[in-house]
């Protein structure tokens, strides 16, 4: 695994000469592509070329003036991997991840091989830390609220790993970006879309929900996705943090998946 910045976006890949496609990790609300080192260095995806950016104003990447609506962060990524020039794309998603990358599949989807929605934000149940801090105003937060979350995140990663790694990559972001992004997500969660708009995206490009239980999507997330038959594969015991939570598992879920596009003739 490499890391440097790769046109303006600081990144953590491997890239494979076996050539089978791209992998382009998405990371969530306050995190960065630390949260992905595990996945990028998996010897079971060797054969895929992975690329994990820090959006904007999150990890190691300065903030943008330009670059901080979700839809303006869809855009900009949509943007560097066009310059990459990567080929048989496969975006995944994690949290609001998962929600920048539906931005992008309903934008650019003839470019796309398929998408992975990893515990993406579909109904309010899914708004954890972004209902938190969508409760102050953005002044409040940054004075006051953002270490109030961040003690709360930094309590639970004395037990917990993705916590733990969750609360290096936060104390990274630029608290008025996390603000704003988590009155976004929270907006678009209670709106009760994204599972249709997800469940549209799977009429166009091959789509799966992966989902941490008991402790990760929210009951009623589950409820409609199953009710929209999109499709979903639970990992259990989990968290919001799966691939991190049950890593054996979230790989054979990943690859189960990968395979099946080559017999579905995507790749």
């Amino acid at each position: 695994m490499h890391q440097s910045e790769i046109r303006g976006l600081w990144t953590r890949e491997r890239q494979s000469a076996l050539g089978r496609g791209d992998l382009v990790l998405i990371h969530g609300l306050g995190e960065s592509s630390l949260g992905f080192e595990r996945l990028i260095a998996s010897p079971r995806l060797e054969s895929w070329s992975l690329w994990a950016p820090d959006l904007p104003g999150y990890g190691k990447t300065p903030p943008d003036s330009s670059c901080r609506t979700l839809p303006q962060q869809a855009r900009h990524l949509s943007h560097w991997i066009a310059e990459l020039r990567l080929r048989r794309v496969v975006l995944a998603g994690h949290s609001m991840g998962g929600v920048i990358a539906t931005l992008i599949c309903e934008e650019r989807p003839e470019w796309l091989q398929a998408f992975v929605n990893i515990e993406g934000n579909i109904s309010p149940g899914d708004c954890h830390y972004s209902a938190k801090a969508a409760e102050f105003e953005e002044e409040a937060f940054c004075r006051q609220g953002y270490a109030q979350v961040g003690s709360l995140i930094m309590e639970k990663g004395k037990s917990d790993p993705a916590h733990g790694s969750y609360w290096e990559s936060y104390q990274l972001c630029d608290p008025a970006l996390f603000h704003l992004n988590s009155r976004e997500l929270v907006e678009l969660s209670e709106k009760g879309r994204l599972a249709r708009r997800m469940r549209d995206i799977g009429r166009t490009l091959p789509v799966i929900y992966l989902a941490g239980y008991p402790q990760g999507a929210a009951r009623e997330t589950l409820d409609e996705l199953f009710r929209l038959e999109v499709p979903v594969r639970m990992l259990y015991p989990s968290g919001h943090w799966p691939f991190i939570d049950r890593p054996e598992e979230f790989d054979t879920e990943l690859l189960r998946f990968l395979d099946h596009l080559e017999i579905l003739g995507a790749g």
